[in-house]
């Protein structure tokens, strides 16, 4: 069987599924192609965050199923394509609110996070060859659009690293330094960000910064689309940049870390990052459904208030024992279910099973 993606995907968000498809096809079988998807018509004004990933299944030069992968922060539905597709598999969604509206074509899927899965000459081709496709469609939004496209390929170089190096080696698996902290986040300028996941994110990093027996570094990094720093919040901002080695590294090295609902209650790239690191995790409770659940105090440490808060954070880093169990059990939900050859997996054994 083979796969043709349609090229106006966000890069950013389709290299995790399109590593699943190397993995479970082979990459001889994958190909990026809009020539059964471009009626598919993207409104120029919700483009750049609109683009989820098209993909046509063929089998003996005749289609299979359609399906339309949407890991978008949003909870929201692009009817559009889910009028197109025959399975539409999602991230972000919550079963009360949708009142099973969409459930007849639905596919639930564990959060994901991008990564490189080609080198810088390959990112390169693959970029501009891309964006030729996408423009060939005449669906494609803008010219903006289109020099965003290529844009996004171009970050994968410059701010994400190989998923080799998020799994964390054999040497350092529950091994972690117990008293060693890290977190570096962005300082998000969107309401429920303003509202609680800056606010959270904060409150942790003071918890760490002031327990005399944890070393903790890291903190906010300001960008173009941060918020305004609130007084008193200076000492944890950043205008630098933090290389993707090094945020992996300090993170695998961290005894514990935190996740929290991120911008518009998505489940964010934290959680599929720390999963794939196998580290013990710390949780506001998750805003979005899950395919497998997580479970309290199993593979996660959920905390409603400051003070369960600060009886985690002190629990893993006294607790050798609860912190190894719960960076097991993260590593396991990882390869079982959370990993892109499990996701894809499961999507073909979707496809099987309705065909």
């Amino acid at each position: 069987m083979k796969v043709f993606i349609d090229p106006r995907c966000d890069i950013r968000y389709a290299v995790f599924y399109i590593e699943g498809l190397y993995q479970t096809l082979g990459k001889q079988n994958v190909h990026f192609s809009s020539k059964y998807s471009e009626q598919v018509s993207f409104d120029e004004f919700n483009y750049v965050i609109d683009r989820i990933m098209l993909c046509t299944f063929v089998e003996n030069d005749c289609v299979v199923k359609k399906v339309a992968i949407d890991s978008r922060d949003p909870r929201s539905f692009l009817e559009k394509v889910y009028q197109w597709c025959d399975i539409y598999a999602k991230t972000n969604y919550k079963s009360n609110e949708d009142n099973g509206k969409h459930q007849e074509k639905l596919f639930l899927l564990p959060p994901s996070f991008g990564f490189r899965i080609w080198n810088p000459f390959e990112t390169v081709m693959k970029g501009l060859r891309n964006t030729y496709l996408a423009y060939k469609t005449k669906n494609y939004g803008t010219i903006s659009d289109l020099k965003i496209t290529l844009r996004n390929y171009i970050w994968l170089i410059l701010r994400r690293g190989y998923l080799s190096q998020y799994l964390t080696p054999p040497n350092l698996l529950n091994n972690t330094n117990s008293s060693y902290a890290f977190l570096i986040a962005s300082l998000w300028n969107y309401q429920e960000c303003i509202q609680h996941t800056n606010k959270l994110r904060f409150r942790f990093a003071s918890m760490l910064a002031e327990n005399d027996s944890v070393k903790f570094e890291g903190g906010f990094v300001i960008h173009s689309l941060s918020a305004k720093v609130p007084d008193g919040w200076e000492w944890l901002c950043t205008n630098r940049r933090v290389k993707p080695s090094e945020y992996i590294a300090n993170t695998q090295k961290s005894f514990c870390v935190f996740n929290t609902p991120a911008v518009r209650e998505c489940h964010g790239w934290k959680l599929p990052e720390f999963l794939a690191m196998g580290k013990a995790i710390i949780s506001t409770p998750l805003s979005n459904d899950l395919p497998v659940d997580l479970i309290a105090n199993q593979d996660i440490l959920i905390v409603n208030n400051e003070e369960e808060l600060q009886k985690a954070i002190d629990s893993l880093l006294y607790d050798k024992t609860l912190r190894q169990k719960l960076e097991q059990s993260a590593q396991k939900y990882w390869e079982n279910v959370a990993n892109p050859k499990s996701v894809v997996q499961s999507i073909l054994n979707r496809i099987n099973a309705v065909i």
